[in-house]
């Protein structure tokens, strides 16, 4: 059991953001630039979500032929959007 998921003090979305803030200046980031996700399929739509009005020339997203198939189908749904 994890005590701070069970603590009516919102313990879980403190321990959340201060593992943010951790990672955030572990990597050179802003906490706002660390998202956590519940999972590989939310993960792989993110770009979709949140990316999707980039139309300006100069923003990229850069994947190769071996990322899974749900990360390409993004990009390339992205890519078709973006150049219409």
């Amino acid at each position: 059991m994890r005590p701070a998921a069970t603590t009516p003090s919102g313990g879980a979305e403190q321990a959340v953001e201060k593992a943010r803030e951790q990672i955030a200046r572990l990597i050179g980031a802003t906490a706002k630039e660390i998202i956590f996700t519940s999972g590989a399929t939310e993960s792989n739509n993110l770009p979709s979500k949140h990316c999707g009005d980039v139309r300006e020339r100069g923003n990229h997203i850069i994947t190769q032929v071996t990322e899974h198939k749900a990360v390409l189908d993004t990009c390339k749904r992205l890519e078709k959007h973006a150049t219409a």
